[in-house]
């Protein structure tokens, strides 16, 4: 009698491993805009030599998975003001790889944001972005701006005019934490996978 209730205590004792366990991957894989999810591309205010503008970010899925980023934020902040660029519909995912596009309304592109900002002011070149969790805990930042909470060690180099006219953006190329070495200037591919 007593070895059956140990088997039994075992056998329920390795179900509850294994439920914790599969429990835990289910939570990270569903946990609203994971640590995976990151600030891939950007270009800020600028008019191109067509007299267009370039305002965009781009977030990228670097996970084997797919995830939640519905309700996550994406914030700006210069010169002690601060303001929501956009909040992600609930219900978003992003696959392993993919990247999501938000844009300002005067966008001029042939590639076709996902979401398009829901503030209409101008984002500058000097400015920190970062991308929040509905809670308010970051998942990344970039900043091209000592002057900004948003930043990740030194900034990255601000866009300029010049830039605007050359078709670049910011490029994210590293992952080190200081955003003057994992931002550089490219030319600007909007929504592709980088």
């Amino acid at each position: 009698m007593k070895r059956t209730i140990s088997v039994i205590a075992t056998a329920v004792a390795a179900m509850f491993s294994i439920g914790v366990g599969n429990a835990a991957v289910a939570a990270e894989q569903a946990e609203v805009a994971p640590r995976s999810v990151h600030i891939s591309e950007f270009s800020t205010q600028g008019v191109g030599p067509d007299a267009t503008f370039k305002e965009f970010i781009e977030l990228s899925n670097r996970a084997a998975y797919t995830v939640n980023i519905g309700g996550a934020r994406l914030l700006a902040n210069f010169s002690n003001v601060e303001f929501e660029i956009a909040q992600i519909p609930t219900g978003t995912r992003l696959a392993p790889g993919q990247t999501y596009l938000l844009a300002s309304q005067r966008l001029a592109s042939s590639v076709q944001p996902d979401q398009i900002f829901s503030t209409t002011r101008d984002i500058p070149n000097s400015v920190g972005i970062s991308l929040q969790t509905v809670m308010g805990r970051q998942l990344d930042v970039v900043g091209t701006t000592y002057r900004t909470t948003f930043r990740s060690g030194t900034p990255a180099v601000p866009l300029t005019q010049q830039d605007a006219v050359q078709r670049k953006s910011l490029h994210r190329v590293l992952f080190t934490g200081i955003n003057r070495v994992d931002f550089q200037k490219l030319p600007a591919t909007p929504g592709r996978p980088g």
